[in-house]
């Protein structure tokens, strides 16, 4: 442990002198920490290896100000100087390690319902302060995007920031923006205004505090008549001074500067499934992505275009389009267990069968479909073309025509 007057850093590193160090806390983001300084001794190689990912945890008057783990740590020598690069992360910076796919059929969730259940499959939780929580209207889809980034897009649907959490050593959000203490603004080192142009006829302003005390997220300022909320911070240290830089608004204007997020990806996302049950035009389709069971009923638009006559069976597999990015925005539009008896939709079922095309090529293996949307099907082989079944093969057209340059033979085994 290091101690510089009212300042603590806790780390497992033999520090023996802190030149500067920058923190920086703004909303939807990770809490970053650039760190420089001399060691006490050089700790070689094994700085790069067993150093990394170790907790690191800053302290001013005894309240936490920084707590993360090392990602990026260097050391450069110069007279028997060692001295060090470290750049450290909040706890949730691990929630971005891993993406996740999953939909949320149940629309009696909340936005933060969904958010949380993802960030706790990830070894995190989420704490929520003055949100303005509402009821997914449709299905929502988290599609190979991080715990992280859900939990920003969910709290962006409910015009709301997401914040780190320091107080532990594993990941926490904060969702929202805490009531804080109204303050005194002391030791002020600069003040200004900015006046933000919002609509035609709207504006807002941006404070800006620089000052020696340190004061929390969610703390207010009364100013010209006006509260204003603290929701940025900023932390330097420099030349042995330690700096702390706001900035604020008026509560209400914070809704105006939130935009509601999109996953650009899945727009036009077709996802397997399999029909768990059929009832009033709704089908129910537990989806191969996290084999949850069904909760909505989505609408069916079948490629015959007539929903009383095609009507899927229990079991059958089907496909469940995403049309855009909005919550819901989704509808099955065919199904893939027909083994044929449409021939409209084109499809060749391979079933617990294998198809194989060539030893480097693609094979299909139980369960797998092979859909074909084309009206013309070519198969061609820069060599030799093989395509054989263990029963029986069916080859059913208006014209069959074999054509060799060489010869046709026929064995009969």
């Amino acid at each position: 442990m290091l101690i510089i007057e009212n300042l603590e850093i806790e780390i497992a590193l033999p520090i023996y002198l802190v030149e500067n160090f920058v923190i920086k806390t703004v909303p939807n983001m990770h809490t970053c920490c650039n760190i420089n300084g001399v060691l006490e001794k050089n700790l070689g190689e094994t700085i790069l290896t067993d150093k990394k990912d170790m907790d690191m945890h800053i302290k001013y008057k005894g309240n936490t100000v920084f707590r993360g783990f090392v990602e990026e740590i260097s050391i450069h020598s110069s007279a028997d100087v060692h001295y060090f690069d470290l750049k450290a992360y909040s706890y949730s910076k691990k929630l971005d390690n891993k993406e996740h796919t999953e939909l949320f059929q149940n629309i009696e969730k909340t936005y933060s319902d969904i958010a949380c259940e993802v960030v706790r499959r990830y070894s995190g939780d989420i704490s929520n302060y003055n949100i303005n929580d509402k009821e997914i209207k449709g299905p929502v889809l988290c599609y190979k995007e991080s715990a992280w980034a859900f939990a920003v897009r969910m709290a962006s649907c409910i015009k709301t920031f997401l914040y780190p959490g320091m107080e532990y050593d594993r990941p926490h959000i904060h969702m929202g923006i805490h009531t804080g203490n109204m303050i005194e603004p002391e030791d002020i080192i600069s003040e200004s205004r900015d006046l933000i142009k919002k609509k035609e006829n709207t504006s807002r302003i941006e404070y800006r505090l620089r000052t020696y005390n340190s004061y929390d997220i969610g703390d207010n300022i009364a100013l010209d008549n006006k509260i204003l909320t603290l929701y940025k911070k900023e932390v330097e240290f420099t030349n042995g001074e330690l700096i702390f830089n706001f900035q604020g608004v008026e509560r209400s204007y914070i809704e105006d500067m939130i935009y509601p997020l999109e996953n650009e990806n899945i727009t036009g996302l077709s996802l397997m499934g399999e029909i768990k049950r059929y009832k009033d035009g709704k089908v129910y389709l537990r989806l191969d992505i996290d084999k949850k069971e069904p909760d909505y009923g989505f609408d069916w638009y079948p490629e015959t275009g007539n929903v009383l006559y095609a009507v899927p069976d229990v079991g059958e597999k089907a496909q469940l389009y995403i049309a855009g990015m909005g919550t819901g925005d989704m509808y099955v539009v065919r199904t893939l267990g027909s083994k044929g008896s449409d021939e409209n939709k084109k499809q060749l079922e391979v079933g617990k069968k294998s198809l194989n095309f060539s030893k480097e090529g693609i094979s299909f293996i139980a369960d797998d479909i092979l859909t074909l949307n084309d009206r013309r099907f070519k198969l061609t082989g820069s060599r030799d073309l093989s395509i054989s079944a263990a029963d029986k093969l069916t080859i059913k057209a208006r014209n069959i025509r074999l054509s060799s340059k060489e010869e046709i033979v026929y064995i009969s085994e």
